[in-house]
C-alpha cells in the first residue's frame, strides 16, 4: 500500500540472515530472490554473483568446508532451482552445512509459468526442506534452517514465495539467532567433578579461615579422642599411617595447624584413623551448615582412600 512505511518481509529476512552471522552469499538473481539479496547486501553481506546456479551452491559448499561456517547460496524459483541438483547432492553426501535461499512461485497465483514442486527435488538430493507458508512462522522457519544445517551437518533449502516476501511485516522485528539455541558440548564427567570439588574446597577454606580464629573445644576434642584411641590400640594390629594432611594443614589457621602437626606423630590403626577423621570433620565443619555436605564428602573420600 502506498505510504506504508512498515518494513517488508524481505527486509526482515535479510536482517535475520545477518543476525545468523552470514557475511558472504553466493547467488544468481531472479524475480523471486532479488529484493532479499539487495537488502542482505545493505546489511553488510558480501554478495558474490555467479553465472550458473550450480556454481552458487558449489561455491557455498567450498566456503563452508574452508571456514567451518554455514555456507549460504540463493536461487530463484523454477528452472533456477532445478539447476542446483548436482551441487546439492554433493553437499548432502559430504555432510556440508549449507542454507539455500530459494525464491518460490507466488502463493496466491492460480498459475505461474515457473512454478515447480521443489520439495521432492530437494528431499531426493538428501537436503532438508523448509517451506515458508505463513508470515507468522517466517522467523521460526529461518531459525530452523540454520539449526538443522549446523546440528545435522547437511544442506537445507529455505523456500520463500515471492508474493509473501513483499508483504508488510506486522510483528516486532526481534530475532533470536540459532547460535543461542545450539547445544553446547558437555565437559567430561571427571573434569566437571574436579571443578566442583575445587570450588567446594575453596569455600571450605575461606569459611574455616574466617571463623576458626582460635582453637575451640569442638576442634580439640577429636584430637584428644585420637590420642586415647592411639594409646589403646594394640601394637600388633596397628598400621603405620601418620595423621598428616597437607590439605588440612593449609585449610585451617595457625593454631589449628599446630594442633594437627602435633598429632602427626600419632600412629593408629586404620579403623581408628577413619573414625577419628569422620569425628574431626563433623566437629570442625558443624558451624558451617552450607558446607556440611562437602565436609562429609571429604571424610568419605578419606575413609575410602584408607580402605
Amino acid at each position: 500500500m502506498k505510504g506504508d512505511t512498515r518494513p517488508r518481509v524481505y527486509d526482515i529476512l535479510a536482517k535475520a540472515f545477518a543476525q545468523e552471522g552470514v557475511r558472504t552469499c553466493f547467488a544468481l538473481l531472479g524475480d523471486a530472490n532479488m529484493n532479499w539479496a539487495a537488502r542482505l547486501s545493505e546489511q553488510g553481506c558480501r554478495m558474490i554473483y555467479v553465472r550458473h546456479e550450480h556454481c552458487a551452491v558449489a561455491m557455498a559448499d567450498g566456503y563452508a568446508r574452508a571456514t567451518g561456517k554455514v555456507g549460504v547460496a540463493s536461487t530463484t524459483c523454477g528452472p533456477g532451482f532445478t539447476q542446483i541438483m548436482t551441487a546439492l547432492t554433493i553437499a548432502a553426501r559430504g555432510n556440508v552445512p549449507i542454507v539455500v535461499f530459494a525464491g518460490d512461485s507466488p502463493l496466491a497465483a492460480a498459475w505461474y509459468l515457473q512454478q515447480i514442486d521443489m520439495a521432492p527435488l530437494a528431499l531426493a538430493c538428501g537436503a532438508h526442506y523448509v517451506a515458508v507458508k505463513h508470515i507468522d512462522r517466517l522467523l521460526d522457519n529461518v531459525r530452523e534452517a540454520f539449526l538443522v544445517a549446523q546440528l545435522e551437518q547437511r544442506p537445507v533449502v529455505l523456500s520463500v514465495p515471492m508474493d509473501l516476501q513483499k508483504q508488510a511485516w506486522p510483528h516486532l522485528t526481534d530475532y533470536t539467532p540459532s547460535s543461542e539455541l545450539v547445544p553446547i558440548a558437555q565437559r567430561p564427567l571427571l573434569a566437571g567433578w574436579l571443578v566442583a570439588f575445587s570450588a567446594a574446597a575453596a569455600k571450605v577454606s575461606a569459611a574455616a579461615a574466617a571463623s576458626l580464629a582460635a582453637p575451640s573445644a569442638a576442634f580439640t576434642a577429636p584430637l584428644a579422642a585420637s590420642s586415647s584411641l592411639a594409646s589403646a590400640a594394640p601394637a600388633a594390629d596397628a598400621e603405620a599411617i601418620p595423621l598428616a594432611s597437607p590439605t588440612l594443614k593449609s585449610t585451617f589457621p595457625a593454631a589449628e595447624s599446630r594442633a594437627l602437626i602435633a598429632s602427626a606423630s600419632l600412629v593408629v590403626s586404620a579403623d581408628s584413623l577413619a573414625a577419628t577423621a569422620l569425628s574431626l570433620a563433623s566437629a570442625v565443619f558443624s558451624p558451617f551448615q552450607p558446607v556440611t555436605e562437602t565436609a562429609l564428602g571429604i571424610s568419605t573420600l578419606f575413609m575410602h582412600c584408607l580402605s
